[in-house]
This record gives C-alpha cells, structure tokens and sequence, in this order.
C-alpha cells in the first residue's frame, strides 16, 4: 500500500526537514501534516516567530521528567497551547530526543511506569494537549518501551487524545509491531548524511 508523504520541521530557532509516513489507519492515508517543533524555553516563546498558518500539528520538544519523575514545564506552555488552537493547530508534548535522559530507565520499569503514564495523562488532559509524542531513542528503546506504549495508548484513545511517535531509521528494528500499530503516525527521521561540516566527503 502507498503511503502519504508528510513533512516534518522545527519551526523556531533551528529549522530541520524530517520525512513522516501516515500509518495505520485509512484516515490517516487520506492526511497530509505539517509538523512543527519548538524547543523548550525559559520565557513564553515569541508567538510571531512561529508561524502558525503553515503547520498543522505542533510538537513542544521536549518535555522530560527530573529525578522525580515530574515533567519539567517551560513557561508559557498554556499560552502557546492555546494560541496555537487559535489557528487550529492540534498541539502535542513530545517526550525523549536524541539527548540522554538517566530517568527514563527507572521510570518506565514495572514499579513506575504506571504512574509515570498518569502523569502524562493528567498533563495532556490538565493543559488541553491533543496528544502526547513518544521520542524515546537509542538506549532509552529497552524492553519497557512497548510496555509504555500499550499502556500510554490505552489511556489516552478513551480521551481522543493522539499518540505518535518519531522514530529514527537507524532506531527502527528495536521497536517491535505491537508498539508500532498503537501510533496515529509515525514520524519518520531522515538526515543528511553529509553537508558544509564534512566538505571532504560529497554525498547524500
């Protein structure tokens, strides 16, 4: 089956082209997105340096938990949330990235996980998030990662809430099936494996 091409970017300070395959679903099949990523701050983010009319989802990246397992929330979440619902932008917290997160091992095991998802849950429901993106790479991929997804999917569908994931190619054979048919989509990232950084080696 053919499936849609989607484009993926960061649309604040950095601004990086990712490809995203809609999965899944045959609705999805029939939907074109526009993703944007905008990275966490310390003060409310210029709102008119994002430009909202030419993006369809937007992803805050990222929201990771401190020692104690509590999300770490930039200032003027809310008001970016709903300003961007102004536009009808559907607005996700994305959890993980490329960086190493030391609590994610803990967190997900078998005594926290539990708790953990309901503190993504009551985030996505206390802030009117349409949804929650999974970007766990690398390391952080381990044998809870499809636990977390089951469970993370079987709270949130019951709310409508999305559940999406990015996954990196050279990540992809760590995540097993089952995790892969609970996304709405999945965002597939895809970089270049040359450029001005590495002038003596020309290629894709």
């Amino acid at each position: 089956m053919k499936l849609p091409l989607i484009i993926r970017g960061f649309n604040c300070l950095k601004l990086l082209s990712f490809v995203c395959l809609a999965t899944f679903s045959m609705i999805s099949y029939g939907q074109f997105r526009v993703i944007g990523y905008v990275h966490p701050w310390k003060d409310a983010p210029d709102m008119t340096k994002i430009s909202f009319q030419k993006i369809t989802h937007l992803n805050i990246a990222f929201l990771n938990p401190d020692s104690a397992g509590n999300l770490v929330i930039p200032g003027g979440f809310d008001t970016l949330i709903k300003t961007s619902h102004q536009f009808q932008v559907k607005v996700l917290a994305s959890i993980g990235g490329g960086s190493h997160n030391p609590y994610y091992a803990t967190l997900l095991n078998d005594t926290n996980r539990a708790g953990f998802i309901d503190r993504l849950v009551k985030l996505s429901v206390d802030y009117n998030l349409d949804g929650i993106d999974v970007d766990l790479e690398n390391d952080a991929i381990d044998a809870n990662y499809e636990k977390l997804v089951v469970d993370l999917s079987r709270k949130l569908k019951p709310l409508k809430k999305l559940l999406t994931s990015a996954v990196a190619t050279w990540n992809g054979e760590k995540i097993s099936d089952a995790a892969l048919k609970k996304f709405d989509f999945i965002n597939v990232m895809s970089y270049d494996q040359t450029g001005p950084w590495t002038p003596e080696k020309p290629g894709p």
